[in-house]
């Protein structure tokens, strides 16, 4: 018997997240890429984990 595959809310920000880039890389958009939780530090010992971050440059990743 084969078990049950269910689909959950990381994977479809993920695959959200993937599709949101290859949009972004046909181009016309002021936008990097796209990425699903990151971990964005709001405050010390804080950090935010957004479901889907568009990003507008690599810059704009580093911490």
């Amino acid at each position: 018997m084969m078990g049950l595959i269910k689909s959950n809310e990381r994977e479809l920000a993920g695959k959200t997240a993937q599709w949101f880039t290859e949009e972004i890389a046909r181009g016309g958009y002021p936008f990097k890429s796209a990425s699903n939780e990151p971990g964005i530090e709001v405050e010390h010992s804080k950090t935010y984990f957004g479901d889907i971050v568009i990003w507008e440059s690599d810059e704009s990743k580093i911490t």
